[in-house]
């Protein structure tokens, strides 16, 4: 058996393969704490999901100032479990020297949230592990349903915008992809000038110049690209980070420069969580080289290598965006 160790009073026990149990009379703490929103957001949408649930078969219940353990009950792994009853999931679990024997009335599936609503009105969806043919059909999926009609027609013009040749630092054709990609994505650019004009600087490099770092796949441009070009509204130097990959990823013809943003950051923290796909519990995202490194581990996993960079960042956009979200 296992005592987590912390204010809150709540025993567990390992059980079948990956699964833990936490037992009756253990005590969950009421409100997620913000660190869990800020840093795990899959894990904060889970207990956000899962605490009504439990309280609503009966199997948790306010007490004062936590919730209670009306019986046994069996989550997927102990991290989930952890999330649902201290609301973080790196606090540890403690072992006791009791043994406990598993009860047979206990719950044949485990608590998770497989399930999620999805934007479609009264469509209810599981979400497949990835792969091939499931990035596949998110990407037809893409092409073909109406509702991304108008993200599409702002792609095609921004494909068409980008092939402008502007390798001389053509700061009027600079700024106005600069605008284009802010109107489109929404990436809040607040000082479109200055950021064209940092980008012309890096066009015109001499020594490494902003396209042969495009040619040599160099994720520091991206931080070359974001940081301190734009402005806050106090006039203060602001990353624009999301930004920086958007243009990269359209200036590269949407090869080898994938696309940040918080769906996508949404769609890898809840993989992470149900596979543990990368090699180290927290996915640090704000580090572009650290964040392809991400990408490629996730698709080294699901053997989606042959997808491109477009399909793998429509796919997380989508799931994220329509799924993980709501």
């Amino acid at each position: 058996m296992l005592k987590l160790k912390a204010s809150i009073q709540a025993t567990g026990y390992d059980y079948k393969e990956k699964g833990f149990v936490v037992c009756k009379d253990s005590q969950s703490r009421l409100a997620s704490p913000p660190s869990l929103r800020e840093h795990h957001q899959g894990y904060y949408h889970k207990r956000e999901y899962l605490i009504p649930k439990l309280i609503e078969n009966g199997e948790l219940k306010r007490e004062g100032n936590y919730y209670k353990f009306l019986k046994d009950c069996y989550f997927v792994s102990k991290t989930l479990a952890t999330v649902i009853v201290w609301g973080l999931p790196d606090k540890k679990w403690e072992s006791l020297k009791e043994s406990v024997v598993p009860f047979p009335d206990l719950a044949k599936t485990p608590y998770d949230q497989k399930i999620l609503s999805h934007r479609e009105p009264s469509s209810i969806t599981e979400i497949e592990e990835p792969s091939v043919s499931v990035v596949e059909k998110f990407y037809d999926r893409w092409k073909t349903n109406s509702s991304y009609s108008r993200y599409i027609s702002q792609e095609k013009y921004l494909e068409k915008l980008f092939k402008n040749d502007d390798t001389n630092g053509d700061i009027d054709m600079i700024f106005a992809k600069v605008c284009a990609l802010n109107t489109c994505y929404s990436t809040r650019i607040l000082a479109p000038v200055e950021v064209a004009t940092r980008i012309m600087e890096l066009i015109k490099s001499k020594e490494n110049g902003l396209y042969k770092r495009l040619t040599e796949r160099d994720p520091t441009l991206v931080y070359d690209i974001a940081n301190g070009s734009d402005l806050n509204n106090l006039g203060n130097p602001r990353n624009c980070y999301s930004f920086a990959t958007k243009y990269c990823y359209h200036q590269n013809n949407k090869k080898d420069f994938p696309i940040y943003d918080k769906f996508v950051k949404m769609s890898l923290n809840y993989f992470q969580m149900e596979y543990e796909f990368y090699d180290k519990p927290q996915l640090k995202m704000g580090n572009y080289k650290s964040f392809k490194k991400i990408i490629g581990d996730f698709q080294k996993r699901f053997g989606l290598e042959k997808c491109t960079t477009e399909q793998v960042d429509k796919y997380l956009w989508i799931l994220g965006k329509d799924y993980l979200s709501k």
